[in-house]
Formats: structure tokens, C-alpha cells, sequence
């Protein structure tokens, strides 16, 4: 069985460079060591003087659909220098996704007659009883639950922006999916896009840039003012003189604000209800979780699995279930590992918004998206399965309310005006009108924000 040996590179603070970032990349970079100038003491000191703006991590979660990504954009535009996170991209192969059965939808009918004799991508299986005309059955991964998202990698990488104020500008997985499904010439390709054209929101946007710096001025100027402090709007000291709004630079005064977002992000406090074993890796959370240390131990984890996936495929067909029972350990493992880390994730989050979505709402906005309609008019090709009816209803859906429960059992009757009040929901803040539009979704945002940038604590 062969090994694999991945090279980490330390930054100046000890914190390895999560899987993802370039960081990652740079074992190959031993022979160009000779033309790097040594540095001198006084860069080093002037290293050490730099400014490292305070950081803020916010978080935005809720079902498909429900406009998480499209709001983060908007956000990312209203607050300068925002960095921003889509939880999409951090999707484990399928090869490695639990295994879920589901029935189609009478709408999905004609997708999955394609689906059974032209499939471009091979990872579900159809079924068809032969008498149930308008529906069948599919079995194949589940990539909307826990288990399929590679948290260790987000929560390396959410803590490379608490560290230092930025953000890689590219993702590289540990492992290769290739390798995992046994096709080495294989490349995963079906990231969901998140390019909006926001021409449409340029007064929304400018308005609430204007609100922001009004508001943010109006506090520093106060605190300036009143010898007070704040963790994360830190203007410089008055030197005994009083300062106006006018005088202060918002843009140097306001944090590095990172927006995360996706669609499993938050979990409740008191731990998981409806699941024995995540209650369990919920109550033996470490309490020295060293990143670096757990990165190794999932690409060796990573690594083996590709080589069982190698010799379960040669012993064909013949049943090998030694090789069989490994991978599935290996896979449990890693399973585990990233629930953990999705815990410890909660701990890096300075504040969380839920945008809650009737599942009506979220099936057609879901629908009309060119992902989901088929090939040529959009871009659904047969054989993705998860991009059914079927998947939705049976799968996705599911998964949104089990997981959410806790936030969607405790709201209130929606407040019709979309207000932002000063109340969380076991620390988190959900949005009070459900199927919200953009605009009025944005400002509860930012007033929500601006009310955890000024908070004294």
C-alpha cells in the first residue's frame, strides 16, 4: 500500500496552512530557495509592526435557495475589504458521501429515462420496478448532509482569516477525487457558481454603504469622545481632543469581516438531539484540536482509502470484504473527524444569521436556477441525480429540517416588516419574515451587523 507524504508549511504564527491554500502548494518550491534574499533584521522588525486589523467572522446559513449567497454578495459589497466564504466549495468527492435511496417526482421522469441510458457521470444507481411508470428509485451519495462537507478544511482556513486578516484565493483538496473513484484521469468540476450581476442592487448597495459609515462614525467618535473601547471598531486615541464624525476615516477604523456562508453551517449549542453519534463526538469535543496534526492524519486517511478503492476494484469479481470493511472504517473516520471540527467551527463565528425559507419558495427558486434545468437551455446533464425533484423532496429537504429544527421549532409568527431586534435565538439571529426579498433581507443584515460592531462587551 503506498504512503503519502504531504509537505506543511508554518507561517510566523505556528498555524499550518490549511489543504486548500497556496500555502500547501509550496513543497516544490525548495529549488528557488537560492534566489530568495535573506532576511534582514529590519524587515523583520518592520514584519513585526505591521497592523493586524481586528477580524470578524459572520456567518450566514439557511436552506437552499434561500438566498444566503446572493446577500453575501451584496454584504461583501456594503462593508469595504470584506473577505467572503462559500461552504460549496468545500464538498467531500461523492465517492466519499454516505449512500441515500429516494424515489422520484413525476417531474422527474423524463430526466431519469436520460439518466438511464445516456449517464455522463456513473455515481447513482437507478432502479425501476417496472410498474410504477411516473417514478423510480435512485440510490447514490448524499451530498447534503453533514458527512459530505470537508469542515477541517473550512475551519483551517476560517482560522488563516482570524489569524491574519486573509483569505486564499484557491482551494485544492486533500486527496484526489480521481484517485478515490478509481478513475486517476477524472477531475471534479461541479462547484456551484456564485457570480451575481448586482447592477440591480448599485442604490441598495450605495444607501447602505452610506448608512454604515454614518452609524460607524457616529460610534468611534463617541468612543474616541469617551476614553471607551471597542474589540472590533478601534479608531486611533483623541490625544485629550475631541473628534467630530467629519474627521474620522471609516475605512481604516472598520475590521477585516469575513462572510461565511452555506447551507449546514450552525449547530445547536446543546448539542445534536436526533442523532446518537454526533451527540457523542459532541459531548468528547478535544480541547487541544491542533489543526496541522489532524490535516496529516485525513490525507493519510485520504490516501488509503484511494489505494483500497485500487484493490477492491482489481479483486473483481470477486467480494473482497476485508478491503471493503477498511474503507468504510476509513470513511467513518473521516466522517467523524469533520463533524468534530464543524463544532469547533461554532467558537470562530462572532455572529450568525439564519435566513429561514418555506420549502414552496426554496423548490422554485431551486428550479429555476440554470443548474437544475436540463441540458441545453441549462446546465443539468444526465446522471446528477441531486439535481432532481426526487433528491429534493426526499433528501435535501429532510436533511434542512432535521438539522435546523432547533431554530425553525422556536420561531415566532413572521414580523411582516422584516425588523432587526436585539433578541437571538441560542445565539443566533433569524431572520423574523421568512421568503424575505433582497432588500428587505439586506438591511435586517446590516443593521444586525452594525448592532454586533458596536456591541461593548
Amino acid at each position: 500500500m503506498s504512503q503519502l507524504h504531504p509537505e506543511f508549511d508554518f507561517d510566523e504564527r505556528g498555524l499550518a496552512a490549511p489543504p486548500n491554500s497556496p500555502a500547501s502548494e509550496l513543497g516544490g518550491a525548495s529549488a528557488l530557495i537560492g534566489h530568495v534574499p535573506i532576511l534582514s533584521l529590519d524587515r523583520l522588525t518592520i514584519q513585526e509592526k505591521k497592523e493586524i486589523k481586528p477580524v470578524m467572522i459572520v456567518g450566514i446559513s439557511g436552506s437552499t435557495s434561500s438566498g444566503k449567497s446572493l446577500l453575501a454578495a451584496i454584504l461583501a459589497k456594503v462593508f469595504d475589504d470584506a473577505l467572503l466564504m462559500h461552504q460549496d466549495h468545500y464538498f467531500q468527492p461523492k465517492a466519499l458521501c454516505p449512500q441515500e435511496k429516494f424515489r422520484s417526482t413525476a417531474n422527474d421522469l423524463n430526466f431519469m429515462h436520460k439518466s438511464m441510458t445516456d449517464d455522463e457521470v456513473g455515481q447513482y444507481v437507478i432502479i425501476s420496478d417496472g410498474y410504477a411508470k411516473s417514478e423510480v428509485t435512485i440510490d447514490g451519495p448524499d451530498a447534503d448532509c453533514d458527512e459530505a462537507i470537508d469542515f477541517l478544511t473550512m475551519l483551517g482556513m476560517v482560522a488563516r482569516v482570524v489569524n491574519s486578516g486573509e483569505l486564499p484565493n484557491k482551494i485544492e483538496k486533500p486527496g484526489n477525487p480521481g484517485e478515490i473513484l478509481g478513475h486517476p484521469d477524472m477531475v471534479q468540476s461541479d462547484l456551484i457558481k456564485h457570480e451575481f450581476d448586482l447592477s440591480s442592487y448599485e442604490n441598495l448597495i450605495g444607501e447602505l454603504r452610506a448608512l454604515v459609515a454614518k452609524k460607524i462614525a457616529a460610534y468611534a467618535s463617541a468612543n474616541i469622545n469617551n476614553g471607551h473601547h471597542n474589540n472590533f471598531i478601534r479608531p486611533s486615541l483623541s490625544n485629550g481632543n475631541d473628534y467630530t464624525e467629519e474627521q474620522l476615516d471609516i475605512t481604516s477604523m472598520l475590521p477585516v469581516i469575513c462572510f461565511v456562508e452555506g447551507f449546514l453551517l450552525f449547530t445547536d449549542p446543546e448539542g445534536p438531539s436526533n442523532d446518537e453519534q454526533k451527540a457523542a463526538i459532541f459531548k468528547e469535543l478535544p480541547t487541544d484540536f491542533d489543526i496541522y496534526t489532524e490535516q496529516v492524519s485525513l490525507r493519510l486517511k485520504y490516501q488509503s482509502i484511494a489505494d483500497l478503492t485500487y484493490e477492491i476494484q482489481v479483486t473483481e469479481p470477486n467480494h473482497d470484504e476485508y478491503s471493503e470493511d477498511a474503507r468504510s472504517e476509513y470513511e467513518e473516520e473521516i466522517w467523524g473527524k469533520n463533524i468534530e471540527a464543524k463544532y469547533l467551527l461554532q467558537s470562530k463565528f462572532d455572529l450568525k444569521l439564519f435566513l429561514p425559507t418555506n420549502k414552496t419558495t426554496a423548490m422554485a427558486r431551486r428550479f429555476s436556477r440554470p443548474e437544475y434545468i436540463d441540458y441545453p437551455a441549462g446546465e443539468r446533464i444526465p446522471g446528477q441525480m441531486w439535481k432532481s425533484e426526487g433528491y429534493f423532496e426526499n433528501v435535501a429537504w429532510k436533511h434542512y429540517v432535521e438539522e435546523h429544527s432547533w431554530l425553525l421549532d422556536q420561531r415566532e409568527v413572521d414580523d411582516v416588516e422584516c425588523r432587526f431586534v436585539e433578541k437571538d435565538l441560542k445565539g443566533v439571529y433569524v431572520r423574523p419574515k421568512a421568503d424575505a426579498g433582497v432588500e428587505e433581507t439586506a438591511r435586517w443584515a446590516v443593521d444586525a451587523i452594525l448592532h454586533r460592531l458596536c456591541l461593548v462587551k
